[in-house]
């Protein structure tokens, strides 16, 4: 049986309980973190704790998450996990009236684990009608538990597919459930981080990584067209390659060679920053 983390006790994931008035569970009042475990590491977790950190602190939440270091290393020794999935959720926890959070909050956290499931190569999408939310409305570059916009896309696409979306300008922002990477004339792309775009954990690391120079730009929907290849970064497939954009006749010939040349790197770097 799966171990997870409650509130400070480790118990099976099936007897983890929360409650209804948690302010997480009403109101979406909290963050999360998804983290790779690879070969037996979870994978930039300083980075993970760190984004999870000033996310908090971007919605007035104060919580350290030095002890969650330690908590995430023991659950991957519980659940001997090779390779996984860790989830980091902090909600504020109960109280308050309405929208007013509590004066003094008691975050909930939950910690659990889960096998990695089958990662595919490629994906296709279509692009989504619903645009991302700007950082003017919500800090954006974190996880928090406000994640419709991103579910309201999702069902947009493709079965088993992904889903494009543009911010309010109608720049090329993410996908529902990923970061934006474009190859165009021996260039990579990415979308800034002013587009609402999540600061993907992956995403920076592959900014760091990558062996040419990956622009980050603002970038019409017509930046794509001519693109030899699309990739999708997240925690958890690391890179995966999309194929076509089906709705707009547009593919990508390249994509599944080069998501997969990022995705070795990617593991190959999880082997030496243990």
């Amino acid at each position: 049986m799966q171990s997870a983390y409650l509130n400070g006790t480790y118990l099976p994931a099936a007897e983890a309980r929360i409650s209804p008035l948690d302010r997480g569970f009403l109101l979406g009042d909290g963050a999360f973190e998804t983290i790779r475990v690879i070969q037996g590491h979870p994978y930039l977790l300083d980075d993970h704790l760190a984004r999870l950190r000033t996310t908090l602190h971007s919605i007035g939440l104060p919580f350290s998450t030095a002890p969650l270091h330690d908590v995430c290393r023991q659950l991957i020794m519980r659940n001997a996990m090779t390779d996984g999935i860790l989830r980091i959720t902090v909600s504020r926890g109960e109280g308050g009236a309405g929208y007013a959070p509590p004066a003094t909050p008691t975050p909930t956290v939950f910690i659990h684990a889960r096998p990695l499931g089958l990662v595919p190569d490629t994906t296709t999408a279509r692009l989504s009608t619903w645009r991302k939310v700007p950082p003017a409305c919500l800090p954006t570059e974190g996880k928090t538990l406000q994640a419709l916009n991103a579910i309201l896309a999702r069902l947009e696409s493709p079965q088993d597919g992904e889903s494009l979306q543009l911010d309010m300008q109608g720049h090329l922002a993410s996908f529902s459930s990923g970061n934006l990477f474009w190859h165009r004339e021996n260039t990579w792309y990415t979308p800034a981080l002013s587009t609402g775009c999540l600061a993907g954990i992956t995403r920076r690391r592959l900014l760091q990584l990558s062996p040419s120079p990956i622009q980050e730009v603002e970038a019409p929907l017509a930046s794509l067209h001519g693109a030899d290849a699309v990739v999708l970064t997240n925690s958890r497939v690391l890179a995966m390659g999309v194929t076509a954009l089906s709705d707009l006749g547009l593919t990508f010939p390249q994509s599944h060679t080069m998501a997969q040349n990022w995705r070795a790197l990617l593991e190959s770097d999880a082997t030496t920053t243990v």
